[in-house]
Parts: structure tokens; sequence; C-alpha cells
């Protein structure tokens, strides 16, 4: 099978329909028989495939210039066209059969021996005792097809979990977060981050058709060293696209009468079992599709989600560069050039995809997947220096206010509060939790029992997701309001009230449900009157620029 001239990809075309293509279709039908989007057996395949895509186009069709991006992104180039453009390179996707194969070591006869589920992210493992069976349960997969080998590998591949003691993570380490540009066909989204020559290329100068500097399972004489080791001095640009952080062989054999256990599909050939080895990647790396924080050194470290989700909290470090708190961050190269091009777009509104593993580093233990989708509201340059700064006050108090709304909880039903002579509160932290000095919900840290820790995520989410459309809707007047010079003040305050609002109703809700049968009501009333304090005081309306009312504190 091979990954370029066969068809594997499944996708969705506008009409409903879901099949599968090979990668030199993609442009192909018209009307409702377009091509939209991936369809995927699993959400991490669909965002691994979306890099094989980007990557691949990347690879063998880079633009010359802004004027051959233009061009390709409003009459894209014809199936034969790109199948023409994929030949030099089709030598280095095949998937099973002699010689190199994609992303495996062909040649790989000592790794350690696993059942196939295992080279899915998120399998249980062998330890029972760890109690993995959460994305999914032990045994259920047993057979793949070819199609969803292929995609396992490629995930495995890209995200580059750690594997435990021996196995290295990938390129941008362990669960990296990827932005996207989604546009409303899968050619624009894949050509929206595609790079020109100029920002891929770089001060590149050496021989683009070395293919080996590219695709590392060709440099078979380099796989044999027992340790391998690979920096990133050592690749072409297109390198980083094509990471192998694992030795891997997949173990392929005739099908006799077996379905795969992912798709439910029939395959001539099936695999139950691979082999894997290490190989470390030596940076620094910068990849197009993360967003980076930038070390004091000026070293790049990829960004990784987070518990909580991927919301709009993240917004400025994901979307633009942030200088904050000593700690500078960047967009991912292809978001930084999409927004750079806001003419070719005018005022239609994008997406921004931000996806991946949420991965616990040392026990390289998977706890999430998280996948979202956010508007990209489309702002014109000369207004984005001001648009940047109202965005920051926003999301910043939207922060303080979540920190305030988590504390006052904390206080409610966890902390012991006194009421001193002089009427004022103190109150003291349980043995089992950090002393809380900052109310900014970033410089909370939290070692609690069970029971807290779970609840404090929830309101955390709970309170972020009910304003996220909010907040999107802020952005879209905030820059009508910056475009035709109209007064901020009155978008700030309905930002400020609905915060507050959201705030007031969850903490309503979560004191009052009667799960805490110690909550001590004299708490909850003090803890709800501290909370009223915060989110109305002169210091938080300062912070969003809002003028200050009489008499506020």
């Amino acid at each position: 099978m091979n990954l370029i001239n066969d068809a594997w990809i499944p996708v969705r075309r506008k009409n409903g329909k879901i099949e599968r293509v090979a990668p030199w279709q993609i442009t192909e039908g018209t009307g409702g028989e377009a091509i939209i989007e991936l369809a995927a057996p699993r959400p991490d395949f669909n965002g691994a495939l979306m890099q094989f895509l980007i990557g691949l186009i990347q690879t063998s069709c880079v633009p010359k210039d802004p004027r051959q991006w233009r061009n390709w992104l409003n009459l894209p180039p014809k199936p034969n066209e790109l199948s023409s453009k994929f030949k030099q390179i089709t030598h280095a996707f095949n998937l099973d059969g002699p010689g190199p194969r994609f992303m495996q070591d062909s040649n790989l006869s000592d790794g350690s021996k696993f059942d196939i589920e295992q080279l899915i992210i998120g399998a249980p493992g062998e330890d029972r005792g760890l109690n993995t069976d959460h994305f999914i349960k032990r045994g259920l997969v047993r057979y793949l097809c070819r199609p969803c080998s292929a995609m396992s590998l490629l995930s495995m591949q890209i995200n580059g979990p750690s594997g435990g003691r021996g196995y290295y993570p990938g390129i941008r380490g362990a669960g990296p977060l990827t932005t996207i540009i989604v546009s409303d066909s899968l050619w624009k989204t894949i050509w929206c981050n595609v790079l020109e020559e100029r920002k891929f290329l770089g001060k590149f100068k050496e021989d683009p058709t070395d293919e080996k500097k590219i695709f590392v399972w060709l440099n078979t004489k380099r796989l044999k060293d027992k340790t391998v080791k690979l920096h990133a001095i050592d690749f072409h640009p297109a390198g980083i696209y094509w990471p192998m952080p694992r030795q891997i062989k997949l173990e392929f054999e005739p099908n006799k009468d077996h379905i795969c256990d992912l798709c439910g599909e029939s395959d001539v050939v099936i695999t139950r079992n691979f082999l894997t080895k290490a190989i470390k990647y030596e940076g620094p790396w910068k990849h197009p599709l993360s967003p980076h924080n930038i070390g004091s050194d000026g070293t790049p470290s990829a960004m990784h989600p987070r518990a909580g989700g991927i919301g709009y909290r993240y917004w400025l470090g994901i979307v633009y560069s942030l200088n904050r708190n000593n700690t500078n961050t960047e967009p991912a190269l292809v978001v930084a050039n999409f927004l750079g091009k806001q003419n070719e777009f005018g005022k239609a509104e994008m997406q921004l995809w931000a996806f991946g593993y949420d991965i616990k580093r040392r026990q390289a233990k998977v706890l999430c997947w998280y996948d979202s989708k956010m508007p990209l509201v489309i702002v014109p340059k000369e207004y984005m220096q001001s648009y940047q700064s109202y965005i920051m006050q926003m999301i910043s108090v939207a922060n303080t206010v979540s920190g305030l709304l988590l504390l006052t909880l904390l206080r409610a039903l966890f902390f012991k509060v006194e009421v001193r002579k002089d009427e004022s509160v103190q109150w003291k932290v349980p043995a089992n939790f950090k002393q809380y000095k900052n109310r900014n919900e970033d410089d909370i840290e939290y070692q609690a029992s069970k029971e807290a820790n779970t609840l404090l995520e929830a309101i955390r989410s709970r309170f972020w997701q009910e304003t996220e459309a909010d907040f999107f809707n802020s952005l879209r007047q905030l820059r009508d309001a910056l475009t035709v010079g109209r007064d901020i003040v009155p978008i700030l305050e309905d930002w400020h009230k609905r915060l507050v609002r959201e705030a007031e109703v969850i903490f309503n809700d979560i004191s009052q449900t009667g799960s805490f049968d110690a909550a001590d009501p004299k708490r909850i009333a003090l803890a709800w009157l501290d909370l009223r304090k915060g989110i109305y005081s002169k210091k938080l309306r300062e912070q969003l620029g809002l003028p200050v009312k009489t008499g506020a504190s």
C-alpha cells in the first residue's frame, strides 16, 4: 500500500457522503461533491491526517511567492497536477512491502514486540494496576486494516508520547498543541497553512533534493546505529513534518476473515503486532503548526494543552505574540503568516482549530484529548495593536474573576473561617491545601482532596465555557467599533457584566446544591460577600479600562 497513490484517507463531502481518497484526490469534486473535511474514526487521527496533508503539500508544492499562493487559493490544482507533483517522493510513502517503509524502520528485528492496540495513543498497556482503560478498553483492538494502521502510526509519531523509560518524546515534546487555520473546504484549509518558499526555507541553502534529510526512514544506514540521535541541524526544513521518535516496524499478514476493530472495514492485509525502539530528537525545534514559549535565551519550546481544555483564555498566546509575566509566547508560524494575509480574505471569518493530548510527562500517561475550534476574527492591520490591547484586558479580567470564584468557593466549602474581635475575617487553610497569596487563577495551585480537585476543575471549565460565546461576540463588536471609531466602553461594560453574572450564578449553584452537608452557612455568606467585593471592585474595573463608578471600593 502506498500512502500517496492509494485511497486511504477518510473524508466527508459537502453532500454528507463519507469515502476514502488518495492525497492527490483532495481537490476532486465540485458543488455537493466537494470535499469539506476529514472523517477519521478518531479525533486524533483527524489531527494527524491534517498535518500529514499539510506536510505533503508543503514538502512537494512550496509556493514560490505570494502571487502563486493566491492563485492556488482561488483556483486549486487539478488532481492530476497534484499527482504529478507527488511523484518525486512517492517511493518514501510505502506502508508495507520490501524496502523502506513510511515512518518505520523496515530492517528492525531487535525491538520490543507489542500488540497492535499499543500503537494507539491512550491504549491501556500491559500494567493493569495503572487503571488506564479510559480511551480504549483493553483487548478490544486486536486487528487493524492498513489505513487505520497508517493513521495510528502517524498519530503516534507526530504526538510523540514518551512511552516510559527508554522512549523519548517527539520533536515538539509529548502531546504538542497544534493550531491550524480552518476554511470552508479541505483544500483551502490545507493551503491556508502552507508557507511560501521564503518563509518556509528561510536561510536553508543545501540541496533541497536530499530526501534523507526529509524522511528519516530512507536513511537506513543511520537507523542501524545502536543509539540514534537526530539533531535539528541535520534536517531539511520539511523534515519537521515527518518525525519518527520511535523506530517501528508493523507486522502485516494476509487477512482471512477479520475486520478492522477501529473502522469495521475488511482489508486483504491486517496487522496484529509491531516492533519498536527509540530515537532521540535533539533540538531546538520550531514547528510551523505549533505555538511556542520562548525561553530567556531565545530557545523555543512547543506549547502543550493544559487541564481544563483549549478555550479563549489561551487566545492571545496562540493567535498573537505575547510578553507577560516574563513569559514570551509566539503563535504558530502558519497562524502569524495567515494574519499577515488578511487583505486576501476581507471580513470573511475563518476558524482556528487547536488540538492535542494532555500527557502526564513522567508517567507517559494520557490524561485527555482536547479539540477546539474558535472563530478567528480578522482585523485591519492599522487597528491590530489597539485590538490586541483590549483583548488582553478582557482575558486578564476573566482570569481574575475566575480566580476569585475558585478562591471564594474554596473558602465557602473547604476552609475554616473565623471572625476576629474587630469583625475582620480570618481564614485558615487545612494542611492538605497550599497557602493562597494571589487571586490570579494562573497562580492558584492546590494540593487538595480528590473531591476538591474534581469540583474546582469543573468550576473552572464551566466558567470559561459559559463565557466563551460572549467573548467572541465581543471581539466582533470590538473590531467593528474600532474600524468606525465608535466608543469601546459599552462593549467592555457588557463584558464585565457578563463575567460578574456568571461568577454569581456558579457560586450560588455550587454552594447551594446540598452536596456539602458540613458546609457552614455563615462561611458561605462571608465568601459570597468576598466574591462580590472583588468582582465589583474599583481595581477590577481599572484592570478592564473602565471608568470607576462613584462609591466603588
